[in-house]
């Protein structure tokens, strides 16, 4: 997967921010998810492909910017994307 995420992000530097400040996770990991793991959703990309959750419920920052990348590469409008982190806070819980 890392050939793979580098290679995206050679060709899209505008995704190699890291998604909050402290966070170690990088938006082109989510679009890689996306553009080429068929992700099923934001739940799908926070929990399982990226394991932001494995410690215990992220920073809602770091939520508010995945869903924000999220968005952008599903195509999704703000009712959709709200829709994904209701689904997440839901997963939480």
């Amino acid at each position: 997967r890392a050939g793979g995420v580098l290679a995206l992000a050679a060709t899209h530097p505008e995704l190699c921010r890291p998604l909050a400040p402290h966070a170690d996770a990088l938006a082109v990991e989510l679009a890689y998810g996306v553009r080429h793991e068929m992700a099923l959703g934001l739940d799908d990309l926070v929990l399982r492909r990226l394991g932001l959750g494995d410690a215990g419920r992220p920073e809602h920052a770091l939520l508010e910017a995945c869903a924000n990348v999220a968005a952008r590469e599903f195509g999704w409008h703000a009712t959709e994307r709200r829709a994904a982190l209701g689904a997440l806070d839901q997963a939480f819980e």
